[in-house]
């Protein structure tokens, strides 16, 4: 159901990282997602308050 791209996304994911366990693939997601969600809490500081690096 998902898109190629997902499925590709996916299989390139786990031939670079070769999860063996939930605990594995957990660790994966929050080496991929971290800066992610990093980056766009940043943003949205800087959006709202006006604020650069300074900030935080």
């Amino acid at each position: 159901m998902g898109s190629y791209y997902g499925k590709e996304f996916a299989t390139r994911i786990i031939e670079q990282y070769q999860p063996e366990s939930i605990q594995d693939m957990q660790n994966v997601l929050k080496d991929i997602f971290d800066p992610m969600f990093e980056v766009m809490l940043k943003e949205e500081m800087n959006h709202h308050l006006g604020c650069k690096s300074v900030c935080y």
